[in-house]
């Protein structure tokens, strides 16, 4: 983070590494910040850190650092992933569908109950106002505000077979999406 301090999770722990004068790291740990009813919530699957605020993801709580205070949002069921893009937070929830994280509360978003049960890989910026949806298994959509609809190339039919689990944006422009059952697909 732009503080110097390289944020840190694990199981039912979350905290920061920070160099001292002779550069050494040291662990400071951040768990004492939460309250005694959400300590148990298993593995940080992911940091993010926007703005001023750090947000460590779990499956059963996302914990947001801001002020050295931390807020505890909960799922109704349970958090399935979570994606940044353009300074948002997005969380898929496996009974909510996909939600934004807007002012410290979650919102859902119109039309993601489409996804159902099927998890999403990727959340990406794509063009100006629009947002790349990976899925596991029914391919890409296109994200513009609340409307989502299905986005029909030419490799659909090979991600649709093939699970889709990461991608990224690669610096020329291109999407990277990688498989668990045939290997990288590079998208222009």
């Amino acid at each position: 983070a732009k503080n110097k301090k390289l944020y840190v999770g694990g199981q039912d722990e979350l905290g920061y590494l920070s160099a001292d004068e002779s550069g050494t790291l040291n662990y400071h740990s951040l768990t004492n910040l939460i309250p005694e009813a959400f300590k148990s919530f298993s593995d940080v699957w992911k940091i993010f850190v926007i703005g001023e605020e750090v947000y460590f993801c779990s499956q059963r709580a996302v914990f947001v650092l801001r002020d050295n205070q931390i807020q505890v949002i909960p799922p109704n069921d349970r958090f399935e992933n979570f994606f940044e893009s353009r300074g948002r937070l997005y969380i898929q929830d496996v009974s909510d569908g996909l939600l934004i994280l807007d002012q410290g509360k979650l919102n859902p978003i119109a039309g993601s109950e489409q996804f159902g049960d099927s998890r999403i890989a990727a959340i990406l910026p794509f063009k100006k106002e629009e947002e790349l949806i990976v899925t596991a298994n029914q391919g890409l959509f296109l994200m513009k505000g609340q409307d989502i609809q299905s986005w029909q190339i030419q490799t659909s039919s090979f991600l649709e077979n093939n699970e889709a689990y990461s991608a990224i944006k690669l610096a020329d422009g291109r999407i990277a999406i990688g498989t668990t059952q045939n290997g990288l697909l590079i998208i222009n």
